[in-house]
Protein backbone atom coordinates (compact mmCIF):
# COMPACT_ATOMS: atom_id res chain seq x y z
CA UNK A 1 0.00 0.00 0.00
CA UNK A 2 1.08 3.35 -0.56
CA UNK A 3 2.72 6.04 2.28
CA UNK A 4 0.33 8.71 4.17
CA UNK A 5 1.83 11.95 5.85
CA UNK A 6 -0.27 12.79 8.75
CA UNK A 7 0.83 15.84 10.33
CA UNK A 8 -0.36 17.25 14.81
CA UNK A 9 -4.12 18.24 13.41
CA UNK A 10 -4.40 14.78 11.37
CA UNK A 11 -3.99 12.30 14.10
CA UNK A 12 -6.19 11.02 16.34
CA UNK A 13 -6.32 9.49 19.56
CA UNK A 14 -6.72 5.91 17.70
CA UNK A 15 -4.17 6.45 15.94
CA UNK A 16 -1.44 7.47 18.06
CA UNK A 17 -2.38 4.13 20.27
CA UNK A 18 -2.22 1.89 17.00
CA UNK A 19 1.25 4.22 16.36
CA UNK A 20 2.37 3.34 19.65
CA UNK A 21 1.63 -0.71 19.84
CA UNK A 22 3.40 -0.96 16.65
CA UNK A 23 6.71 1.15 17.63
CA UNK A 24 6.60 -0.43 21.63
CA UNK A 25 6.98 -3.49 19.36
CA UNK A 26 9.73 -2.49 17.23
CA UNK A 27 11.35 -1.13 20.07
CA UNK A 28 11.48 -3.48 22.15
CA UNK A 29 13.89 -5.22 19.91
CA UNK A 30 17.36 -3.36 20.68
CA UNK A 31 18.44 -4.07 17.03
CA UNK A 32 15.36 -1.59 15.79
CA UNK A 33 15.67 0.50 18.98
CA UNK A 34 15.10 4.37 18.42
CA UNK A 35 16.03 6.24 21.71
CA UNK A 36 13.50 8.85 22.35
CA UNK A 37 10.53 6.83 22.58
CA UNK A 38 9.76 3.81 24.87
CA UNK A 39 9.01 0.25 24.77
CA UNK A 40 5.90 -0.32 25.97
CA UNK A 41 2.41 0.31 24.47
CA UNK A 42 0.78 2.46 27.06
CA UNK A 43 4.26 4.21 27.59
CA UNK A 44 5.25 5.32 24.31
CA UNK A 45 1.62 6.65 23.25
CA UNK A 46 1.70 8.71 26.27
CA UNK A 47 5.56 9.62 24.93
CA UNK A 48 3.83 10.35 21.37
CA UNK A 49 0.81 12.69 23.22
CA UNK A 50 3.50 14.58 24.74
CA UNK A 51 5.40 15.64 21.74
CA UNK A 52 5.62 19.51 22.64
CA UNK A 53 6.78 20.14 18.92
CA UNK A 54 5.22 20.01 15.54
CA UNK A 55 5.57 16.96 14.14
CA UNK A 56 4.51 14.54 11.14
CA UNK A 57 4.13 10.83 10.48
CA UNK A 58 4.42 8.53 7.32
CA UNK A 59 2.83 5.64 7.56
CA UNK A 60 2.76 2.93 5.28
CA UNK A 61 0.39 -0.36 5.86
CA UNK A 62 0.45 -3.95 5.18
CA UNK A 63 -2.41 -5.64 2.79
CA UNK A 64 -4.48 -6.60 5.80
CA UNK A 65 -4.43 -2.63 6.97
CA UNK A 66 -1.92 -2.89 9.97
CA UNK A 67 0.87 -0.66 10.26
CA UNK A 68 3.94 -2.17 8.13
CA UNK A 69 6.16 0.97 8.24
CA UNK A 70 6.73 4.37 10.36
CA UNK A 71 8.96 7.29 10.44
CA UNK A 72 8.09 10.80 12.33
CA UNK A 73 9.58 14.06 12.82
CA UNK A 74 9.14 16.34 15.57
CA UNK A 75 11.07 20.22 15.01
CA UNK A 76 11.96 22.96 16.79
CA UNK A 77 12.02 26.29 14.70
CA UNK A 78 13.94 28.15 17.53
CA UNK A 79 16.87 25.74 16.90
CA UNK A 80 16.55 24.94 13.34
CA UNK A 81 16.16 20.97 14.46
CA UNK A 82 14.21 17.78 13.46
CA UNK A 83 14.29 15.13 15.94
CA UNK A 84 14.10 11.60 13.41
CA UNK A 85 11.36 9.10 14.81
CA UNK A 86 12.29 6.02 13.69
CA UNK A 87 12.55 4.61 11.44
CA UNK A 88 10.74 1.64 11.64
CA UNK A 89 10.51 -0.84 8.06
CA UNK A 90 11.87 -4.04 7.26
CA UNK A 91 13.80 -2.96 4.37
CA UNK A 92 15.97 -0.33 3.26
CA UNK A 93 14.17 1.18 0.51
CA UNK A 94 10.98 1.68 2.57
CA UNK A 95 12.85 3.27 5.20
CA UNK A 96 14.03 5.62 2.70
CA UNK A 97 10.17 5.99 0.99
CA UNK A 98 9.23 6.93 3.98
CA UNK A 99 11.91 9.27 5.22
CA UNK A 100 11.40 11.00 1.95
CA UNK A 101 7.28 10.97 2.77
CA UNK A 102 8.16 13.22 6.08
CA UNK A 103 10.85 15.24 5.68
CA UNK A 104 9.06 16.99 2.51
CA UNK A 105 6.82 18.17 5.42
CA UNK A 106 9.66 20.02 7.72
CA UNK A 107 9.44 23.67 7.16
CA UNK A 108 12.60 24.68 4.79
CA UNK A 109 14.11 26.79 7.92
CA UNK A 110 14.50 23.13 9.85
CA UNK A 111 18.27 22.41 8.40
CA UNK A 112 19.06 20.06 11.11
CA UNK A 113 18.36 15.94 11.84
CA UNK A 114 19.70 13.85 14.76
CA UNK A 115 18.86 10.24 14.96
CA UNK A 116 18.92 8.52 18.31
CA UNK A 117 19.42 4.63 17.88
CA UNK A 118 20.71 1.45 19.86
CA UNK A 119 24.10 1.32 18.87
CA UNK A 120 23.01 -2.27 17.70
CA UNK A 121 20.64 -0.50 15.06
CA UNK A 122 22.36 -1.90 11.83
CA UNK A 123 19.59 -1.08 9.80
CA UNK A 124 19.51 2.88 11.32
CA UNK A 125 23.39 3.20 11.31
CA UNK A 126 23.04 1.87 7.33
CA UNK A 127 19.90 4.59 6.58
CA UNK A 128 22.30 7.15 8.58
CA UNK A 129 25.30 6.74 5.60
CA UNK A 130 22.90 6.93 2.77
CA UNK A 131 21.49 9.78 3.38
CA UNK A 132 24.77 12.15 4.64
CA UNK A 133 24.48 11.72 8.45
CA UNK A 134 28.00 12.18 10.09
CA UNK A 135 29.86 9.81 12.07
CA UNK A 136 27.98 8.25 15.02
CA UNK A 137 28.63 9.77 18.57
CA UNK A 138 28.14 7.42 21.73
CA UNK A 139 26.03 7.99 24.40
CA UNK A 140 24.71 5.85 27.34
CA UNK A 141 21.78 5.14 29.26
CA UNK A 142 21.86 5.05 32.77
CA UNK A 143 19.17 4.39 35.81
CA UNK A 144 19.05 4.60 39.35
CA UNK A 145 16.74 3.11 41.16
CA UNK A 146 14.29 4.11 44.51
CA UNK A 147 16.06 1.16 46.41
CA UNK A 148 19.46 2.55 45.90
CA UNK A 149 18.52 5.50 47.73
CA UNK A 150 18.81 4.42 51.36
CA UNK A 151 22.80 4.56 51.01
CA UNK A 152 23.06 8.20 49.55
CA UNK A 153 23.26 10.44 51.98
CA UNK A 154 20.71 13.66 51.66
CA UNK A 155 21.75 16.86 50.04
CA UNK A 156 19.76 20.05 49.85
CA UNK A 157 20.38 22.28 47.35
CA UNK A 158 18.40 26.14 46.98
CA UNK A 159 17.21 27.15 43.95
CA UNK A 160 18.49 29.69 40.94
CA UNK A 161 17.53 33.07 41.86
CA UNK A 162 17.98 36.31 39.93
CA UNK A 163 21.65 37.30 40.68
CA UNK A 164 22.96 33.93 39.46
CA UNK A 165 20.89 33.36 36.03
CA UNK A 166 23.72 35.35 33.97
CA UNK A 167 26.39 33.13 35.26
CA UNK A 168 23.93 30.11 34.85
CA UNK A 169 23.31 31.08 31.53
CA UNK A 170 26.65 31.75 30.64
CA UNK A 171 27.59 27.95 31.95
CA UNK A 172 24.17 26.52 30.50
CA UNK A 173 25.38 27.53 26.98
CA UNK A 174 29.30 26.62 27.21
CA UNK A 175 28.09 22.82 28.55
CA UNK A 176 25.22 22.66 25.94
CA UNK A 177 25.85 24.13 22.61
CA UNK A 178 22.74 23.69 20.48
CA UNK A 179 21.24 21.86 22.65
CA UNK A 180 17.30 21.99 22.27
CA UNK A 181 16.65 24.00 25.67
CA UNK A 182 18.82 26.78 25.64
CA UNK A 183 19.39 28.82 29.03
CA UNK A 184 16.92 31.77 27.26
CA UNK A 185 14.33 28.52 27.33
CA UNK A 186 15.12 27.32 30.31
CA UNK A 187 14.76 30.76 32.12
CA UNK A 188 11.55 31.10 30.40
CA UNK A 189 9.79 28.27 31.51
CA UNK A 190 10.29 29.39 35.22
CA UNK A 191 10.84 26.31 36.57
CA UNK A 192 13.04 25.48 39.43
CA UNK A 193 17.03 24.86 38.96
CA UNK A 194 18.76 24.14 41.80
CA UNK A 195 22.33 25.70 42.06
CA UNK A 196 25.67 24.77 43.92
CA UNK A 197 26.98 28.40 45.29
CA UNK A 198 30.04 29.56 46.98
CA UNK A 199 29.33 33.12 48.07
CA UNK A 200 28.63 35.09 44.92
CA UNK A 201 29.98 32.57 42.53
CA UNK A 202 27.84 29.54 41.00
CA UNK A 203 29.97 26.36 41.28
CA UNK A 204 27.26 24.01 38.94
CA UNK A 205 23.51 23.15 38.78
CA UNK A 206 21.04 20.87 38.02
CA UNK A 207 17.27 20.22 36.55
CA UNK A 208 14.91 17.38 36.82
CA UNK A 209 11.87 16.43 34.55
CA UNK A 210 9.38 14.42 36.38
CA UNK A 211 7.21 11.81 34.85
CA UNK A 212 4.87 9.90 37.65
CA UNK A 213 2.71 9.43 35.20
CA UNK A 214 5.55 7.26 33.96
CA UNK A 215 6.52 6.23 37.06
CA UNK A 216 10.05 7.83 36.71
CA UNK A 217 12.13 11.18 36.69
CA UNK A 218 15.13 12.32 34.60
CA UNK A 219 17.83 14.48 34.68
CA UNK A 220 17.89 16.83 31.84
CA UNK A 221 21.13 19.11 32.34
CA UNK A 222 23.64 18.93 35.43
CA UNK A 223 27.01 20.92 34.58
CA UNK A 224 29.59 22.08 37.18
CA UNK A 225 31.89 25.30 36.33
CA UNK A 226 35.39 24.33 35.46
CA UNK A 227 36.97 26.32 38.65
CA UNK A 228 34.78 23.93 40.61
CA UNK A 229 35.62 20.61 38.82
CA UNK A 230 37.12 18.00 40.94
CA UNK A 231 35.61 19.10 43.81
CA UNK A 232 33.04 17.29 44.90
CA UNK A 233 30.26 19.30 43.56
CA UNK A 234 28.93 17.51 40.61
CA UNK A 235 28.29 14.44 43.11
CA UNK A 236 26.20 16.65 45.07
CA UNK A 237 24.08 18.17 42.42
CA UNK A 238 23.27 14.80 41.43
CA UNK A 239 22.55 13.32 44.64
CA UNK A 240 19.94 16.25 45.50
CA UNK A 241 18.20 15.75 42.42
CA UNK A 242 17.50 11.81 43.66
CA UNK A 243 16.59 13.07 46.77
CA UNK A 244 14.29 15.43 45.07
CA UNK A 245 12.90 13.07 42.37
CA UNK A 246 12.23 10.66 45.11
CA UNK A 247 10.23 12.66 46.78
CA UNK A 248 7.37 11.95 45.13
CA UNK A 249 6.50 8.46 45.97
CA UNK A 250 5.15 7.69 42.71
CA UNK A 251 8.85 7.94 40.88
CA UNK A 252 10.76 4.75 41.78
CA UNK A 253 13.66 5.15 39.01
CA UNK A 254 15.90 7.70 37.84
CA UNK A 255 16.93 8.37 34.05
CA UNK A 256 19.73 9.94 32.17
CA UNK A 257 21.61 10.27 28.95
CA UNK A 258 25.29 11.09 29.13
CA UNK A 259 28.04 11.20 26.68
CA UNK A 260 30.81 12.31 28.96
CA UNK A 261 33.06 9.67 30.16
CA UNK A 262 33.99 11.85 32.97
CA UNK A 263 30.65 12.42 33.80
CA UNK A 264 29.47 8.66 33.27
CA UNK A 265 32.03 7.80 35.92
CA UNK A 266 30.74 10.19 38.21
CA UNK A 267 26.94 8.58 37.70
CA UNK A 268 28.09 5.71 37.78
CA UNK A 269 29.77 6.75 41.86
CA UNK A 270 26.58 7.89 43.01
CA UNK A 271 25.16 4.43 42.17
CA UNK A 272 23.68 4.82 38.28
CA UNK A 273 23.81 1.71 36.55
CA UNK A 274 24.17 1.13 32.54
CA UNK A 275 20.59 -0.01 30.58
CA UNK A 276 21.44 0.83 27.10
CA UNK A 277 24.39 1.96 24.28
CA UNK A 278 23.20 4.44 22.05
CA UNK A 279 24.67 5.82 19.02
CA UNK A 280 23.81 9.68 18.19
CA UNK A 281 23.75 10.86 14.22
CA UNK A 282 23.59 14.71 12.90
CA UNK A 283 23.61 15.86 9.27
CA UNK A 284 22.96 19.38 7.98
CA UNK A 285 20.83 19.21 4.73
CA UNK A 286 21.21 22.72 3.78
CA UNK A 287 22.76 21.49 0.15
Amino acid sequence: MGIVTLRRSDVSDALLAELGGFIAGRNADRAQNIGYLGDEPAGVTAELHELEGDFTFAVTRSADGGIAGTVGMEWDPEIGRAWILGPWADTPALMDDLYAAVDATVPGPIREREIFCDVTNAAVAAFAARHGFGAPKSHAILTFRRDSLAGLAPVTLPTLTPPFEGQFAALHDSAFPGTYSPAATLLAKGEPIWVEVSGTELLGYVTLKLRPEHDDAQIEYVAVHENARGKGVGGRLVAAALHLAFADDRITQMDLVTNNPVARRLYERVGFTLVQDMSSYRADVSG
